[in-house]
């Protein structure tokens, strides 16, 4: 088996079952990240090729002395439908040349997550190599229930909270059926206007057109009774699931609830094309180490506002 570095011109194109894993993954959403990190970040993926076909692929880049993928963890992959022997001999090879890649670069961390129920080889690899886990949380909603009872499971506030969005706001739906080029300019502005400065390249918006328009993702934005846009808030989504990937609010409204009335709208959106899980992310407390570090006092005030929504933590290894 022969390694095919991304930097040759034979490297093959990133198969969909590769990227299956999480709408992050998604073609236009890692155009997103790439464009979003590449100017700190090189990468280094490669892929095991015999005879023409793709038996592995590692998706991994460098941002100093960590690998990661462009900020998303170290996508390692092996064809599901290769016979056990090529399986084997792919991970033997990708296996040596990712070992290469750390001690060649000095790498100190790798970005990796596997559910901690069992680990896969290449977490068990990370381990062997030095490179330590530490537990992580996720939280996970079930859409497969009833919207009742996606509703009992709220916090009691936010039931208020989100019948006051009801009255008081109203939303526009941005996905694959109407986007068109410029559709975020207006989500664009409010970002500036909310941060005070432009944060990411026009690129970026453009590549999130992308996302709508592919079917990767859809948008909300929520105007009040004088049609001011007070929220907005972006989902990635495949045929599965639908990740929560930021939302952002009016900050002169904060004596209102904003936020809550977005968030159910989107849960109930993908709830209708179909997904079966609403990902909210890795979920911060106050007493859990990551890294070293404790988190800070925004990011478990973000954690506790996503648990309102109910759901299940789930535990990861996070290396």
């Amino acid at each position: 088996m022969n390694i095919i570095r991304c930097t040759d011109a034979r490297y093959p194109a990133v198969p969909a079952s590769c990227i299956a894993s999480s709408p992050l993954y998604l073609p236009e959403s890692l155009n997103y990240y790439r464009d979003y990190f590449s100017y700190q970040h090189q990468d280094h993926s490669f892929a095991v090729v015999l005879g023409g076909h793709v038996y592995g692929r590692v998706l991994v880049t460098q941002y100093q002395q960590q690998l990661n993928y462009f900020s998303l963890p170290v996508l390692f992959w092996v064809d599901p439908m290769a016979d056990h022997k090529a399986q084997a001999g792919a991970k033997k090879v990708m296996l040596k040349e990712f070992k290469r890649l750390c001690t060649e670069l000095a790498i100190t961390q790798v970005h990796y997550q596997v559910g901690s129920a069992h680990l896969d080889d290449f977490a068990e690899f990370l381990l062997t190599q030095g490179y330590g886990a530490e537990p992580a949380l996720r939280l996970v909603l079930d859409l497969t229930v009833s919207e009742e009872t996606l509703w009992q499971q709220l916090r009691d506030v936010y039931r208020s909270n989100i019948r006051w969005g009801q009255q008081h706001l109203h939303y526009q739906i941005i996905d694959q059926h109407n986007a068109s080029s410029g559709c975020l300019e207006a989500m664009r502005l409010f970002h500036i206007q909310v941060a005070g400065k432009e944060t990411r390249s026009a690129q970026t918006w453009r590549i999130q057109e992308q996302m709508l328009a592919q079917g990767e993702a859809f948008a909300l934005m929520g105007y009040d009774q004088t049609q001011q846009l007070v929220s907005t808030g972006f989902f990635s989504i495949d045929a599965r699931s639908c990740y929560y990937g930021v939302g952002v609010y009016d900050r002169s409204r904060f004596d209102v609830p904003l936020s809550h009335d977005l968030v159910w709208r989107g849960m109930l959106h993908a709830k209708a094309q179909g997904c079966v899980v609403f990902e909210f992310g890795e979920i911060a407390f106050a007493g859990q180490a990551r890294h070293g570090a404790l988190p800070s006092d925004k990011e478990v005030s973000i954690g506790h506002f996503k648990r309102g929504f109910g759901g299940r933590l789930f535990s990861v290894l996070s290396f």
